[in-house]
């Protein structure tokens, strides 16, 4: 890693409020939530300072992607009722899953704006 430091955590403010935060060289930022939703969850952050995870409202949860700022809704392109974005890699591509009452859960990999099924998820599990 390189000679700054990077800490991804869940903020809690009250009891009910949960942010995402980033700590970069001692500086916190709010990494907020995709729009008309309640609270965000990070999970992962690779060396570029990208940054993964879900973000939460009343009735569904969405997986995001944030860098520099901007936090980007991946739903509209994985698909599913609820997503969630678990991990990212050095070379940008993203892990997570979705889910539907129709299809179940489902892996992905999305990278370069495209997401890739991983079917099924779990093999034997049910899942």
């Amino acid at each position: 890693m390189k000679n700054r430091i990077k800490i991804v955590l869940l903020f809690f403010l009250f009891i009910f409020f949960v942010v995402a935060v980033e700590c970069r060289a001692g500086v916190w930022t709010d990494l907020g939530t995709l729009p008309g939703d309640l609270r965000s969850f990070a999970f992962d952050i690779n060396d570029s300072g990208h940054i993964v995870g879900q973000s939460e409202g009343a009735s569904s949860t969405r997986a995001f992607l944030w860098h520099a700022g901007t936090m980007t809704d991946l739903s509209t392109i994985v698909g599913g009722t609820n997503s969630f974005a678990y991990g990212i890699n050095n070379s940008g591509q993203i892990v997570g899953a979705t889910w539907s009452s129709t299809s179940g859960y489902q892996g992905f990999v999305y990278q370069n704006g495209v997401a890739t099924t991983i079917d099924p998820l779990l093999p034997g599990l049910g899942l």
